[in-house]
């Protein structure tokens, strides 16, 4: 770095261990040379972090302080070496590879999406450095490095693993829904990232929504989600899982979907009774059948009786079906 100002001396009195110092902030500027006697003096600049480094130049013992300060570059951020695991549960260590990182971890924040990323006990130098990636959910994400109140980011570059669903427990219930399942898998995120109220999970049967409990009830875990099934009917089932990134957006290049195909089935319609048992050929006349499994959709029900179709004669319930019988023999 080169500075100009007045009464610097001359270069006889310069270079190593002469009678001219700078430094900037709280480092030595070094080796100086002066340029142009009394007027021009260049040091190298030492490392550092920050803004506004104060200059200070001595002479033989007489200091002054300029009045332009001295600031070192902001962070950026060039390259995410990712390792080939990264979960949601955290713990995956990355490689952020960029310029101007410094080299003082304790000057050190780094950020992945809404989580922070740990250096403690791993490397920093100018160029890269290494951190312990937090929980967290969704997919590219942005990595910020802060450096001494500069920061430096690469959009789009940190993945956490997508979700997985293997099972459901239950496999089976009534169609009139309102009961819990457990949905098993991997890299729903975790209690803790559910409560940071910016996360959320969905899931869906068979395209029917099922309420998460992640208010009132048991919150996700990395490998687990209860929900309360609503009310369908039919069987082979998907289910699918959806880790919105940020609660409440209608929608984001952030969040994760995952699905299996038919791990779960309503339970199949059971017939208790009918009323009446018996009618007179001509038909015309109401039959009640009371069971459950019958559903609430009169669009996916039907009623045979014999080789004889018996039209639907009001709503369908889960219990109860009404159909008027045709004349039939």
């Amino acid at each position: 770095m080169t500075l100009t100002g007045s009464n610097f001396g001359t270069s006889a009195t310069a270079g190593p261990g002469g009678l001219v110092s700078v430094t900037v902030g709280s480092r030595i500027c070094t080796p100086v040379f002066v340029v142009v006697d009394h007027t021009s003096v260049t040091c190298i600049a030492p490392s550092g972090t920050g803004l506004a480094a104060a200059i200070l130049v001595s002479v033989d013992g007489s200091s002054s302080a300029s009045t332009m300060l001295f600031s070192y570059s902001a962070p950026t951020v060039a390259n995410i070496r990712l390792p080939a695991s990264n979960p949601t549960a955290g713990g995956a260590t990355i490689t952020i590879e960029g310029a101007n990182f410094g080299a003082t971890a304790s000057l050190l924040s780094i950020s992945v999406g809404r989580t922070s990323c740990s250096n403690t006990g791993l490397f920093v130098q100018h160029t890269s450095l290494a951190c312990v990636v937090a929980a967290g959910v969704g997919k590219q994400l942005d990595v910020s490095v802060s450096v001494d109140t500069q920061t430096g980011t690469l959009a789009k570059s940190y993945f956490y693993d997508p979700p997985t669903v293997t099972s459901v427990s239950p496999g089976t219930g009534v169609t009139a829904g309102g009961f819990s399942v457990t949905i098993m898998g991997q890299n729903f995120g975790g209690a803790s990232v559910h409560q940071s109220a910016h996360a959320k999970v969905d899931v869906a049967i068979g395209g029917s929504a099922c309420t998460v409990f992640d208010i009132s009830g048991p919150l996700p875990s990395h490998t687990s989600v209860v929900c309360s099934v609503a009310a369908g009917t039919g069987a082979s089932k998907p289910v699918s899982i959806t880790i919105q990134e940020a609660r409440g957006a209608t929608s984001s290049d952030r969040d994760q979907i995952s699905s299996a195909a038919s791990i779960f089935s309503y339970s199949s319609p059971s017939i208790t009774s009918l009323s009446p048992r018996n009618g007179p050929t001509i038909g015309g006349f109401i039959i009640v059948f009371d069971g459950s499994n019958f559903g609430s959709n009169n669009a996916v029900v039907s009623v045979q009786l014999g080789s004889t179709s018996c039209p639907l004669a009001g709503s369908v319930s889960h219990t109860r079906i009404t159909c008027t019988l045709p004349a039939g023999l």
